[in-house]
């Protein structure tokens, strides 16, 4: 038999869908914050916000967005918040009465989304689609785009650089960055900066960032693009380093831009390396 996986779609055309994924995610916040409670948001509200979002859903946010505030572990709050304003993202307005068609579209995305962040989400962990563990949504977006178009990539793959950008050939540190895709002994690094309204976050991704450029003689993908457009770059460095933040994965279209950048930088080093 031939069966084929359907999981979570983030860019649903339906608002009852992303409406369902709320449901999900702000029960998702309860369990972490209160694991033992005997009433939970979806025992409470899920039959009524089934029935209608617009009336429920607010009051479940408020409550939700508190325990969100008091979560212990920081990483929580913020790849949770992130999830939040994703699928906000997605909603025009919150559907007042939902139809019968409307309430299973509601509970398919409160389903798929619980396959994702409940079913998957352990320690601050998610699972791509291709089995990969990563470390936050932005991540494992990433890594979904990547396997679902057919690109080999590496995540985490250890890299040495200098500790010391004076002294390139002097003391060495191992960095990881979060994704790698080799071809022809061409690297595209891409590095997915989902903190940096953190100081200590921007202040370390600023250390990393000079030392996957300059340490390693690279160049940022956006520097090549400005200087050569869409032809062949005269300059391509071996390691080229492309960054992605939360606000450039917030639709599908911009989703389908980062896959453009990546498939840019393939055709360059094809163009350099016709088999």
């Amino acid at each position: 038999m031939n069966t084929k996986h359907v999981g979570l779609n983030e860019f649903h055309s339906s608002s009852a869908y992303h409406a369902g994924r709320l449901m999900a995610l702000f029960q998702q916040i309860q369990d972490l914050d209160s694991p033992d409670l005997n009433s939970t948001f979806s025992s409470r509200y899920f039959s009524a916000a089934t029935d209608c979002p617009a009336r429920v859903l607010p009051t479940v946010c408020d409550i939700a967005m508190k325990r969100l505030r008091r979560l212990p572990v920081r990483k929580h709050r913020y790849d949770l918040r992130a999830a939040l304003i994703r699928t906000y993202g997605q909603i025009d307005r919150l559907p007042s009465v939902l139809t019968l068609k409307g309430k299973a579209e509601f509970q398919l995305g409160y389903f798929h989304q619980c396959g994702v962040v409940v079913g998957r989400y352990k320690n601050g962990r998610y699972k791509s689609s291709d089995g990969t563990i990563v470390k936050s949504l932005g991540e494992r977006t990433i890594a979904d785009l990547l396997f679902q178009n057919g690109v080999k990539y590496c995540y985490e793959e250890p890299l040495n650089v200098p500790i010391k950008l004076s002294d390139p050939d002097g003391e060495k540190k191992q960095v990881e960055p979060d994704f790698t895709i080799e071809r022809f002994g061409f690297r595209l690094l891409i590095e997915y900066t989902g903190l940096l309204d953190d100081v200590r976050y921007h202040k370390n991704w600023r250390w990393k960032l000079k030392r996957l450029t300059r340490g390693l003689g690279g160049k940022e993908f956006r520097d090549l693009v400005a200087a050569t457009g869409d032809t062949y770059p005269v300059s391509l460095t071996k390691f080229t380093l492309l960054d992605v933040t939360p606000d450039e994965l917030q639709s599908q279209v911009q989703v389908d831009q980062l896959l453009e950048k990546i498939q840019t930088w393939i055709s360059w080093i094809d163009s350099k390396n016709p088999q």
